[in-house]
This record gives C-alpha cells, sequence and structure tokens, in this order.
C-alpha cells in the first residue's frame, strides 16, 4: 500500500537507484490505488480528476474516484472473504413528470405523485445512455407511475406503448439493450 508520488524528477543530478526507487514508489501507490487513511494528494497538493483512491479507513476497504471535487466511492472490497460490494444505487425522487437524463443513468427513479406521473426515456438523438442503461422506477405516490417512450421509433418490450407500474410502491426495472430498444421487468401493465 503506498500514497508515493507519481511524478519523477527533471533535474539532476540522480542516481540510477534513487531513481528506481521513485519509479517503483510511483508504480507501487498506482498498483495499490494508492491505498491509505487518509485522501492522496499529488505533488501540486491536490488529486488528479479520476484518480482512484482505496480508502482503508473504511471497513471492508472503499474505492473511491475523484470527481475533480470530491471522493464519491464505486464500491467496497472485502478482502477477508473476496468480494466486491458496488455502491448502493443514488436515488432520484421526482414530484412531477421526468424526462430522464444522462445524471439518472443507474438510479433509483421515485416517482412520488397524487396523479398519474410519467418517467419519460429519450430517444437516443437527444440523450445518449451508454449500453446497457439501467433504471429502477418506483411508484411511491398514490398515481400511478407510467414508463414512456418519447418517440414511436423506441420500443418498450418490442412496443412503442406506455408501461404502467401497476400498484403503489410497485417496481419496474427497465434497461437498454441497445440504442432506442428497452427491455422491463417487474410491476407492470401496459
Amino acid at each position: 500500500m503506498s500514497q508515493a508520488t507519481t511524478v519523477l524528477p527533471t533535474t539532476g543530478p540522480s542516481s540510477m537507484a534513487a531513481w528506481a526507487a521513485l519509479a517503483n514508489s510511483g508504480l507501487d501507490a498506482l498498483q495499490s490505488k494508492f491505498s491509505g487513511g487518509v485522501a492522496p494528494t499529488t505533488f501540486s497538493g491536490t488529486p488528479g480528476t479520476y484518480q482512484w483512491w482505496m480508502d482503508t479507513s473504511f471497513t471492508p476497504a472503499r474505492l473511491k474516484i475523484y470527481s475533480g471535487s470530491s471522493w464519491p466511492y464505486v464500491g467496497a472490497l472485502d478482502a477477508v472473504n473476496n468480494v466486491w460490494v458496488p455502491a448502493a444505487r443514488p436515488v432520484s425522487p421526482s414530484t412531477v413528470d421526468k424526462t430522464a437524463a444522462l445524471v439518472d443513468a443507474n438510479k433509483l427513479i421515485e416517482i412520488n405523485m397524487a396523479t398519474t406521473g410519467r418517467f419519460v426515456i429519450p430517444s437516443s438523438t437527444t440523450v445518449v445512455f451508454p449500453v446497457p442503461t439501467e433504471f429502477v422506477v418506483v411508484q411511491k405516490g398514490a398515481g400511478v407511475a407510467s414508463i414512456v417512450p418519447l418517440t414511436t421509433t423506441m420500443t418498450i418490450n418490442g412496443s412503442t406503448l406506455i408501461q404502467n407500474i401497476t400498484k403503489r410502491y410497485g417496481k419496474a426495472t427497465i434497461y437498454q439493450s441497445s440504442s432506442d430498444a428497452w427491455i422491463i421487468s417487474g410491476d407492470i401493465s401496459t
């Protein structure tokens, strides 16, 4: 485990042994995902965007990626039992009709409305979701939650029909199988 710098000296003189020691320390830091109990920094004092860090201050250790402003974690590694545990799915609550955006990808979408609420899946010409993108839609309110394809060129389970969640607290999982084709399962009807 190491949080050594990955920056090698550009001025000398420096012996080959000293240069190799710095290079090996930097490679060790990369290999261990800069593991340690505090966030790593670079020679400039700030971590690099997309830099990985295995935060060992948690048990099990959490893998985090620097976003440019914070260290959200993507999962935990239980090294004792050899188990990877992905981070919990973020929740995106909505009390109005919602059109899926790229920031909603792979989130739990809570539709909480007294009347019918719509979760609209935009076409690939509007939003380019990475394949496969997944949404879990939950009908939290009393109003029916509908999953709606934006255009008639899109399909959900091979159909352009609106899919409704059948009961309050019911849920549907919808994932993109190709550009404008989505597959849905769960508490649904057309």
